[in-house]
Formats: structure tokens, sequence, C-alpha cells
């Protein structure tokens, strides 16, 4: 029997069973299954294994990262946090939002978060799934779940002037398997105090795969499903392929005394990607920034940051500011990391990036007790 995968543009509408069921009757194959769910208000991009030894398989595509993309209502709830829910509007009038508010606040998402799942999701409670529980008008308590939000990007919003308009803001999301947009959309909302939903929803990725490769259900014909099968070799190939390209961080400081905000730190910065690279910096660049020497010699203060589990690499960072940046450039990584207060290098880091020619997003992280753990203060 032929058995591989096929790449499903899921329409707005059908549930992920019911685009098997579709894949059924195209090939004629009754073993079909898919790798991952996505809603009925939801379209984008769906694996769907045919035959026995594919999805046997399927779990392969279960962890890899997923990319969406998320148009948002904010000003409203609902009580499946998507549009097909019943809608509260918000009693606040208004509220002052603005590209840098909105950046300032998704930016407090990226990382590790905990996230509790929607009451409507097909997540077990003890054998039966949360949307029955719902569907009879119950809510139980529900576990929050660490997943990992890797990036969110405002790609738009709209009708900002006045919360009774109930403005938009469309992001493009990469995140761990787990995570709920429609959560995430949620906790906007209430981080905001106005209350958000998800409107719309797209996948556009699952880790190597893309909706641009997907084939339409229409597509999909007795006569025509095979030439759009997945081998399953090749799809192991493309996924061992894909795991081995790293998701770098960069981070770079003193780290003298290396100390529990400096772990923390490292830890926000690790779960920005997989692999954390830290840039030290050299004892007479110190001075001249801060006006004295660090308390420990530069060699003392990289061996301890090397010996640290959450850090892949750390080095010495050159002393000249030119030499610097072509470091970086080596390094190539997807983001650099900047402490809550960290201010040596970072008045123009983004020009002076991209005057390098270096392509990489900036995260400012979150305190960790600073009245405690600051080197400072030490």
């Amino acid at each position: 029997m032929t058995s591989g995968f096929l790449l499903i543009n899921k329409p707005i509408g059908p549930t992920s069973h019911d685009v098997v069921d579709m894949v059924r009757r195209a090939t004629g194959i009754r073993t079909v299954g898919h790798a991952g769910t996505l809603d009925p208000f939801a379209s984008g991009l769906l694996i769907v294994g045919v035959g026995r030894e594919a999805t046997r398989q399927l779990d392969q595509f279960k962890n890899l990262p997923k990319t969406y993309i998320a148009t948002i209502r904010l000003g409203a709830r609902s009580d499946t946090d998507d549009r097909t829910g019943q809608i509260e509007e918000s009693r606040i009038k208004n509220l002052e939002l603005s590209s840098e508010k909105i950046e300032k606040l998704i930016q407090s998402f990226i990382g590790e978060v905990e996230q509790t799942p929607p009451m409507y999701s097909a997540k077990k409670i003890k054998g039966q799934k949360l949307y029955e529980i719902a569907r009879q008008g119950r809510t139980v308590e529900r576990k929050p779940a660490n997943v990992t939000i890797h990036s969110i990007e405002l790609l738009d919003i709209s009708d900002t002037e006045k919360l009774k308009n109930c403005p938009t803001i469309k992001l493009k999301i990469n995140c761990s398997s787990g995570t709920y947009i429609r959560a995430l959309a949620r906790d906007i909302g209430e981080e905001l105090q106005c209350g958000a939903y998800c409107e719309e929803l797209t996948r556009t990725a699952i880790g190597p795969y893309t909706l641009s490769e997907a084939t339409t259900l229409e597509q999909l014909t007795p006569l025509t499903w095979q030439q759009y099968l997945q081998p399953i070799a090749d799809c192991k190939l493309q996924i061992a392929e894909s795991e081995k390209l790293k998701i770098i961080v960069l981070v770079f400081g003193t780290f003298d005394l290396l100390h529990p905000g400096h772990l923390d730190f490292f830890r926000q910065a690790k779960a920005l990607g997989d692999y954390l690279i830290a840039g030290v910096g050299r004892d007479q660049v110190v001075a001249a920034l801060k006006g004295k020497l660090p308390r420990q010699k530069e060699h003392e203060r990289l061996a301890a940051v090397q010996e640290c589990s959450l850090v892949d690499e750390a080095y010495l960072l050159p002393d000249n500011p030119e030499e610097r940046f072509q470091w970086i450039k080596k390094i190539n990584p997807a983001v650099i990391a900047l402490g809550y207060d960290q201010t040596a290098f970072t008045d123009h880091l983004a020009q002076d990036l991209a005057r390098h020619g270096i392509d990489c997003r900036i995260v400012r992280l979150k305190p960790y007790h600073p009245d405690r753990y600051k080197s400072s203060k030490m």
C-alpha cells in the first residue's frame, strides 16, 4: 500500500477530522490521520499521514515549532477565546493604544510562559475533552502548562483612537508545540484590561514545512492525490536537516560575580531560541564604561559563564567596536537579548546592526529582583 504525507491547506470551516475524511475518500485508504489539530475557524497548514506506516510516524511532526498569522480583536471577550463563541464587549470606553505600547506588551510574552488552555479545547481532563465539558455548561480548573513563544512580530494595528471601534492587531507568532494562540489572544486582552479574542488564524509553517508547499482539498482527487504525496524517507531527512539549524540567541555583558540575576537573564534569553552564546566584556572596556575595573578579572568572569549550564558558548568580546560587530556578524544570531537596564552599546544598536548588514531581533528581558541581584549592590 502507498504510504506518505500530504501537506494540506485547510480552509476555514471543516474540522481537522473532516479533512481526514476527505483524504480517505480521495485516496480510498482508511488509515489516515493528522499531525496536529487546526480549529474549524482557522485555516492553514495541516499535515496528514496516509497509510499505516505514515500514521505511525505522525508524532515526528507534533513537536515541531509552529508559525501562525493571527488577527486579535481587542475590547471584547469570547467564551471560546475566538470569534465562534459568545461575544461580550468590554465596558471600558477608551484605551490609549499605540504601536509602541503593543510592541512592549507582546515582547513580555516572548520566552517560556505559563498558559492556561481554553475551556473549548481538545485537552483531556480525567479522560474527558474540555470542549465536551464546556458544552455541558460546566467549567473546570485547568492547570497552566509551560509553552515557549519564540517570537512575536506586530504586522498591523487598526482603529487605535477609540476602543469602542474594537481595534485589531495582526501578529506573526512562532511558538512551541502545545501553544494555544486563542489563549495568547485572551491573555493579551487581560494584560490590556480590555479583553480580546482571536478573530482570524492561519498556520503558515510547521517546522521546515510551509503553507506555500501545501495543496488544496479541491486538488486532491482519486486520480491526482499520489502526485502530492511526500515520501516518508524524504520527510525524515527534511526534519533531521531542519533540527540542525539552531536558533542562536546572543547576550553580552560584564557578568561580574555571577549571581541569580545573571542566571535568570540566561534562562530568559535561552527560552528565545535553542542555542545561547554569551559575549563577556573585557576589563579595560568595562572600566572605560563604568569608571572602575570589575571585581573579577576577565578570564575569571569568562570561565564562570562558560561553566554555566544555561550557556552553550562564551567568548571575550573584542575591544574595538567595529570588530565587535564583525564578531556578531560571524555568529549570525536570530536574537540579541538585552538586560532590563543594559545601556552599553545599546542606544543605537538597531541602526548599528543594520549598518553592518546584521538582520536580527532585539529583545529587552524582564528584571529579576533588581533590589537584591544587581552586581553593583553585591
